[in-house]
């Protein structure tokens, strides 16, 4: 059993961790530069009381574990000789798999750890048993997936004519294209990008009751979820370069396309719009929560703009970003309105990409 759990974490669990560094190197940045330890132990105590809060947390275990799972299945598809795990006796196959699943899931099985320890300290037995079940069930279920591709390999896939419906039914606008190329091929970036920032700026918003917090705080949540969208507006600069370059010989105006991107950049940030309305806190006014949505969609626009600028793999972008955070915090923490940060980048963003738009290309490394 030992050499067919060390097999599997070799070509699965390795993997893994390997080709998913970037963003687990970005989510351990962002929850350690931005939230104190004290911060952390808020959030736990407030999950810990909420059902609502930890059944958050628990959807983005679960979209985690769907992503590993996922990843899991194709390594398996890629080298077929995984096949043969359904050769190896149930019990032992089982437990392997079981090991390897866990093995996927440590970070999760690490921060369910100390929202557990915060319950059991807030005495919340209903809540601590949900969140016991609910890892042991995330660990679990997904052996049944995986036991289903090891006995039925490369099946036909069941929604591909429901797909091919839809597609010749309904027309996309240009500006949707990016969001439907996201749904069908990169839903799992997706649906972890979208819960992470989501947490982000909700567990701020719920932050304001416990002190006397001002707009400050509010600007750096949406500075640290904005930043969380690097991977994701990197996907929109790869998309168009790569799928989309006939766009660039249409005759569209270079106002017409700032605008596309604009629309683009508020429909991404829309979310975080729609929790900001209503979690609003009572410290803050209208124009204030206005003002924030304005940085947040900025930020986002900025984003863009600086790869246009100049072409850089995702490993040399995550840099800026950090740098962009940096900034962004010394200008928060030092009292600039919010409303004029979001001109002033509005306005650096416009112009870096009515400058580079044309000259922006895509380089093969």
């Amino acid at each position: 059993m030992n050499q067919l759990i060390t097999v599997l974490t070799k070509t699965i669990v390795g993997q893994f961790y390997r080709q998913n560094a970037g963003l687990l190197a970005v989510v351990f940045f962002f929850a350690g530069s931005f939230l104190r330890s004290i911060e952390h132990i808020a959030l736990a105590q407030i999950a810990s009381h909420s059902l609502f809060i930890l059944g958050l947390y628990i959807a983005i275990w679960i979209v985690y574990a769907f992503h590993a799972t996922r990843f899991a299945i194709r390594m398996i598809r890629q080298y077929d000789v995984l096949y043969q795990l359904r050769l190896i006796p149930v019990t032992t196959r089982l437990i392997s798999l079981y090991v390897t699943q866990l093995q996927l899931l440590i970070p999760v099985l690490a921060y369910a750890g100390f929202v557990l320890a915060i319950s059991i300290q807030e005495n919340t037995t209903q809540n601590s048993i949900l969140l016991i079940i609910s890892v042991i069930l995330i660990s679990i279920i997904p052996l049944s997936w995986i036991e289903y591709v090891l006995r039925h390999p490369n099946p036909e896939p069941a929604l591909g004519k429901l797909t091919a419906t839809v597609s010749h039914r309904f027309t996309t606008p240009y500006g949707l294209f990016f969001l439907r190329y996201l749904v069908q091929r990169q839903l799992v970036l997706l649906l972890l990008t979208k819960a992470g920032t989501v947490v982000v700026v909700l567990g701020v918003l719920l932050l304001y009751p416990t002190d006397d917090y001002d707009i400050r705080l509010l600007g750096l949540g949406v500075l640290v979820a904005t930043s969380g969208h690097a991977a994701l507006l990197y996907q929109l600069y790869q998309f168009e370069h790569e799928r989309l370059a006939i766009y660039r010989n249409l005759p569209v105006s270079t106002l017409q396309r700032l605008l596309r991107y604009a629309f683009l950049a508020a429909c991404i940030f829309l979310p975080e719009g729609i929790l900001l309305l209503r979690y609003t806190p009572a410290e803050l006014s209208a124009i204030d929560i206005v003002s924030v949505w304005m940085f947040g969609h900025s930020l986002l626009l900025l984003q863009l703009a600086i790869l246009l600028k100049h072409h850089r793999p995702l490993d040399r972008f995550l840099p800026v970003i950090y740098w962009l955070i940096i900034s962004g915090f010394f200008l928060i923490m030092y009292q600039f309105p919010l409303w004029g940060l979001a001109m002033a980048i509005w306005g650096i963003s416009g112009w870096l990409i009515i400058k580079h738009y044309w000259q922006s290309a895509w380089e093969i490394q």
